[in-house]
């Protein structure tokens, strides 16, 4: 893994909240069924069960997960942003997390979205396949 400027690095939440907090709330107002609030995310660095990953050009969120039958470690990316959309920073993320779960003993890295053209660009570029998609209908 070559060092660039595009590299993430492991970032303090309180040290980084100015900027992260709008980005996070709008990512949450362009998905308001998660159910999460940026106050949410916040908590989860702070106490060390998410990793907050940044970079002059995109930050991720990610957290460790379990999957529920098989019991293997998961990286779940939680949050991704990039400043410039359609820059491509996925394939220098991925060599980073790639080596981070590995590092940790993930078998696998997990990430949810309901954009198809980023699901079209995660299965065709960088080797993720479609497990399961989630429906939700609320009952009132």
């Amino acid at each position: 893994m070559e060092e660039n400027n595009l590299a993430p690095l492991i970032g303090d939440i309180r040290q980084e909240w100015h900027w992260v907090q709008p980005i996070i709330k709008e990512l949450l107002d362009d998905n308001p069924h998660c159910g999460t609030i940026p106050e949410d995310v916040y908590h989860e660095c702070k106490a060390g069960n998410a990793h907050l990953w940044v970079s002059p050009h995109y930050l991720v969120i990610t957290q460790f997960e379990y999957d529920v039958h098989s019991g293997e470690k998961l990286l779940f990316i939680w949050f991704a942003w990039s400043r410039e959309k359609g820059a491509n920073f996925g394939l220098t993320v991925m060599e980073y997390m790639e080596q981070f779960a590995k590092n940790n003993g993930c078998k696998a890295i997990t990430f949810g979205t309901r954009y198809q053209p980023l699901i079209d660009y995660l299965c065709r570029d960088m080797g993720f396949q479609v497990t399961s998609q989630n429906l939700s209908r609320r009952v009132e």
